[in-house]
């Protein structure tokens, strides 16, 4: 799953980085129900409308999403998911929250409810909060990591482990499995718990996670999701 972004209106596509590019050839349906749309330069990819699968090349790590639209792009090996109207107006109507970036406003909960994570509460309770980092998860293909740092007690640098919140922001369509995906990469043979179950690939979810994995097994983080 792709992490940029691009809009198509009418024949212009345009990305996050301002750049633009204009169809000119599609759409071109093929044998599998998808329509081929092509660039100038390259191909945009091909669109599958919801419900119709894609069928993605052996090893590929994430999962197919049928229940919304996709452009699936077999040269970059990306797949791009529309955006969620919904999701999007919900994160809107929270408050949000300056120096934050959009993939963690609003208010966020497990899927019984029973525990929530709201920035702007958070930041309201821990005042010098601030966002100390943001990359590219080297565990889990797709998702991206951030450090929160409740208070700047290191300087200029940052702040301390115990002083620290690191959060994975898995988008639509990033898949997650403890047993294969959590565990071994910290030499555990198994997870307790295991949340594996409560992760809707479908949908955008947010984990915190633990600061240290210090107990006989790997301790998974329970998916929330935006309100």
């Amino acid at each position: 799953m792709s992490k940029a972004c691009f809009t198509v209106t009418g024949n212009t596509v345009k990305t996050e980085g301002g750049g633009t590019s204009t169809i000119v050839r599609g759409p071109t349906k093929m044998k599998d129900g998808g329509l081929m749309y092509s660039s100038v330069d390259a191909p945009l990819g091909i669109y599958y409308p919801k419900d119709t699968a894609i069928e993605l090349p052996a090893g590929y790590e994430l999962k197919d999403v049928p229940k919304q639209d996709r452009i699936w792009n077999g040269q970059t090996v990306d797949m791009y998911v529309r955006a969620e109207a919904g999701a999007a107006s919900s994160a809107a109507a929270a408050p949000s929250v300056k120096g934050f970036p959009a993939e963690l406003q609003g208010e966020w909960c497990s899927m019984d409810g029973k525990n929530c994570f709201s920035l702007a509460e958070f930041r309201a309770e821990n005042p010098e909060s601030f966002l100390s980092s943001k990359s590219a998860s080297t565990e889990v293909r797709g998702a991206t990591e951030y450090t929160v740092c409740y208070v700047r007690n290191m300087g200029s640098d940052g702040c301390t482990t115990s002083a620290s919140m690191f959060l994975r922001y898995l988008p639509d369509g990033t898949a997650w499995n403890c047993k294969t995906m959590g565990a071994p990469r910290f030499n555990f043979s198994k997870c307790k718990p295991d949340y594996t179950k409560d992760h809707d690939v479908s949908k955008a979810r947010l984990v915190i996670q633990p600061n240290h994995q210090h107990d006989a097994d790997f301790v998974d983080s329970q998916p929330l999701y935006r309100k």
